[in-house]
């Protein structure tokens, strides 16, 4: 079984499921291909993965289908005692007055804070982008500027190095889609995946997003 995904769902959110789905099918290898948003329908395309996790690419296919799974929080994270930090709740133009640290235009995350800030009409002094929330969350600790990352990403670890603060109250929510070829044939166990991904993809709801879904539009 071939999964494309990016690392954040790679290192976090799949993290929480391997396990229990390699109980359950110690027989099936799971290969994760990890890519940036724009790259995964790709894979799917040609055949090298079965699916793909991740939020709104620029653009899917007509022949893929994104089944809805969950969605993301975020997070605004930088050194503890940072001045934007201490505000609640936080506000964008603090945000703009910082320094950021921000994914690539690829990723969701980065759409949507920067449609943020241009609709209030404030600049962005991005210092840094990157695929990797590791890397974006060691140059956050540097105080090398701000990073809005997912809550999960945030993890007990962190605590000491870099304090948080919820940022939903500011930014469009980010949904996370399965993608997968339109008409595919399934396996057992790829049913089963996807439901420990999220309780409410039954095999009845999958089946029926296969047949008639749609690709994810981007709405910002």
């Amino acid at each position: 079984m071939a999964i494309a995904t990016t690392h954040t769902h790679a290192r976090y959110t799949l993290s929480g499921i391997l396990p229990e789905f390699s109980r359950r099918h110690p027989g099936v290898a799971v290969h994760l291909v990890q890519a940036t948003p724009d790259d995964i329908p790709l894979l799917i395309v040609g055949g090298q993965v079965d699916i793909g996790i991740c939020t709104t690419p620029h653009h899917v296919p007509s022949s893929l289908v994104g089944i809805t799974c969950y969605v993301f929080e975020h997070v605004l994270v930088g050194p503890p005692g940072h001045p934007a930090l201490a505000e609640e709740p936080v506000t964008l133009a603090s945000i703009a007055a910082s320094p950021l640290i921000s994914y690539s235009e690829q990723h969701a995350i980065a759409r949507r804070l920067t449609a943020a800030l241009e609709g209030a009409g404030l600049p962005q002094n991005v210092v840094v982008r990157g695929t990797d929330v590791e890397v974006m969350k060691h140059y956050a600790a540097l105080g090398l500027g701000l990073a809005v990352i997912p809550r999960n990403a945030y993890t007990p670890a962190d605590r000491e190095r870099l304090a948080a603060r919820g940022v939903d109250h500011l930014l469009p929510p980010s949904m996370v889609y399965v993608l997968a070829r339109r008409g595919a044939y399934w396996p057992r166990h790829l049913y089963e995946f996807v439901n420990l991904l999220s309780p409410v993809l039954t095999r009845t709801v999958v089946e029926q997003a296969l047949r008639d879904g749609e690709p994810p539009g981007e709405r910002l």
